[in-house]
């Protein structure tokens, strides 16, 4: 996997451009392998819902936009992305402490 905080400046900016008025609180990235033994990068993205919700039909062809800069830096695994609003992520840490 190339470095974490390339690959996370990388997605934020993409995600940035495509979601102008969504602020990204966070993001982690875990490196996987899918049920045919092909490398994939978890991307979970945190978002703050307060501003606007992120518009479905953009999400979907973040992928798209992803792959070309991620292949020029030599990352091969396939990103997966799962977006989060950061407040269903702060009420479920607390749900399981």
């Amino acid at each position: 996997m190339s470095s974490s905080s390339k690959l996370e400046t990388i997605i934020r900016r993409i995600l940035e451009n495509e979601f102008e008025k969504v602020k990204i609180q966070n993001i982690d990235l875990i490196e996987d392998v899918d049920a045919d033994g092909d490398d994939i990068l978890r991307v979970m993205i945190a978002f703050d819902a307060d501003r606007k919700p992120l518009d479905s039909k953009k999400s979907v062809g973040v992928v798209r936009k992803l792959l070309p800069e991620l292949e020029k830096i030599g990352e091969k695994a396939f990103p997966i992305l799962s977006f989060i609003a950061a407040q269903e992520l702060g009420a479920s840490k607390t749900a399981t402490s």
